[in-house]
């Protein structure tokens, strides 16, 4: 007999986790730094906490469920902690030592109580789109745990996000803190722990808030890692470029095709509604000028 079932309601959590482990392995992959094995560090935690949930909302039984909710919370646990040492490396607010080994500390000592009895996790509830989480009476600490380490974090990032010397660093750091706030809405899954009967969606603003953080890698410049070949990236420009007189040449056969009857276009000009309705065709033009090329004349 299988223990678990299929459920449209897990597939959120599946995609949620494939994104986290993809950006991870990609960030990690092209550069080793301690800001990168950071990220890479609570990517795999969001990760792991998004397959656990989707296994336990796809148990059959609550043995099953319950498995899996205790295993969950090898990377809930080292969330917070992991998003807080991220932030202050960024916002250059480092902790010292010390204080690296109490958080870490702290993280074990939770992982200790979810396995070391009810207190922690008295079991799973049961809802009727399936198994979830069932708090115990020590998860409280937990909650005060995760959102002191989210607040502080994003707050002193956001804080000294002025006073860092590179203005484009200032607004990663602005970014990276709107991403952080998106994710942290994913913490509406903890009202099913307490018997709260809502859906646990928390997923949506969590991948959210990774596709916002994968953005600012592959675009922005975050975490400063190769993310194109800048001679591919010239390559591609020449070829769109080298496709302008025959994007125009298209556009001049669509108009002789289909003419409109109050509006002519004279040598040299242009009406309005075409200003409006080719953008692209003057962008077409002007490009080939500026690398040399040469337009077609009408």
């Amino acid at each position: 007999m299988s223990h678990y079932v299929f459920t449209p309601l897990a597939l959120f959590h599946w995609a949620s986790a494939a994104l986290s482990f993809w950006v991870a392995a990609f960030v990690v992959s092209k550069k080793r730094t301690r800001a990168t094995a950071l990220f890479g560090f609570f990517q795999l935690a969001i990760g792991l906490w998004q397959i656990a949930n989707a296994l336990i909302l796809s148990s059959v039984d609550p043995a099953t469920a319950l498995f899996w909710s205790r295993a969950a919370y090898l990377g809930v646990v080292f969330i917070p902690i992991g998003i807080y040492h991220y932030c202050a490396l960024l916002g250059r607010f480092p902790p010292s030592w010390p204080g690296v080994g109490l958080l870490y500390g702290a993280g074990a000592g939770f992982l200790a109580l979810t396995y070391g009895g009810d207190a922690f996790l008295s079991g799973v509830n049961r809802y009727p789109w399936g198994h979830w989480f069932r708090a115990g009476p020590l998860h409280p600490l937990f909650i005060v745990f995760l959102f002191g380490l989210l607040v502080a974090g994003t707050g002193q990032l956001l804080s000294r996000s002025r006073f860092l010397e590179d203005e484009n660093d200032q607004r990663l750091a602005r970014r990276v803190f709107w991403a952080f706030v998106i994710g942290s809405l994913g913490a509406v899954d903890l009202l099913a722990d307490y018997g709260i009967n809502v859906r646990p969606l928390g997923c949506l603003p969590v991948s959210f808030a990774v596709l916002m953080l994968t953005h600012l890698v592959l675009f922005e410049g975050l975490m400063g890692v190769p993310t194109i070949d800048p001679a591919a990236h010239h390559r591609l420009l020449d070829f769109f470029s080298s496709l302008a007189p025959f994007q125009e040449q298209t556009a001049e056969i669509a108009r002789d095709a289909h003419p409109a009857p109050d509006q002519r276009v004279l040598a040299g000009t242009r009406t309005d509604d075409e200003d409006l309705h080719a953008p692209s065709l003057r962008n077409a033009e002007r490009r080939p000028r500026q690398a040399g090329g040469r337009v077609p004349r009408r």
